[in-house]
């Protein structure tokens, strides 16, 4: 694991590329389908490498998680500079991932409610209900074999891209299977 400071066209630095890889091409991500994360935040209450940085920079920073070719890393935007954080692929034990459930809050006689009665699904109709259904957050805790903990969390609706990109193949089979994925993540992904 290390921090580094990303060169100012996004790319990671010769240095680091030789020892955490190169970032994929273009190509490669749509083969295997796999794009960044977005959108994250450090857990509440787990205090860990990314929420240290995060209040270092009073979270004002923009971050972006990304797939290497032998590890991954964590690009953070912030007002002057893009610092970042690579992780081997040998040095991850366990991804956890859970999926909070949804909060569904139909009023009687409301379009919304007539709907999910009538058998579809909340987080298809959703759109009906200004206030009636609010996304569980996704949590991920990475594992690594230093035992520290690397703790995020997502916004719901981000749920199929959060686990795509923790279950892809190229993820799992580079990380050499060192990463047992547990969790629940199937709930809601309807």
């Amino acid at each position: 694991m290390e921090s580094f400071v990303i060169l100012s066209d996004g790319e990671v630095p010769r240095q680091i590329a030789e020892r955490y890889g190169r970032e994929l091409t273009l190509s490669e991500r749509l083969k295997l389908k796999i794009f960044g994360l977005g959108f994250f935040r450090p857990m509440e209450g787990h205090p860990n490498i990314l929420s240290k940085w995060f209040e270092l920079k009073n979270f004002s920073v923009r971050p972006h998680l990304d797939q290497l070719t032998k590890g991954i890393v964590f690009r953070l935007r912030g007002i002057k500079e893009l610092d970042a954080l690579a992780i081997e692929y040998s040095e991850i034990e366990a991804i956890n991932i859970i999926r909070h459930p949804d909060t569904v809050l139909a009023i009687p006689l409301t379009p919304y409610w007539i709907l999910i009665k009538l058998g579809f699904k909340p987080r298809s109709v959703r759109f009906l209900s200004r206030f009636g259904y609010h996304f569980g957050n996704v949590e991920v805790t990475i594992n690594l074999t230093n035992k520290d903990k690397i703790c995020l969390e997502w916004n719901g609706r981000h749920d199929k891209a959060v686990y795509k990109f923790f279950t892809s193949k190229y993820l799992i089979s580079k990380a050499k299977m060192n990463a047992k994925l547990t969790g629940d993540i199937a709930h809601g992904l309807n």
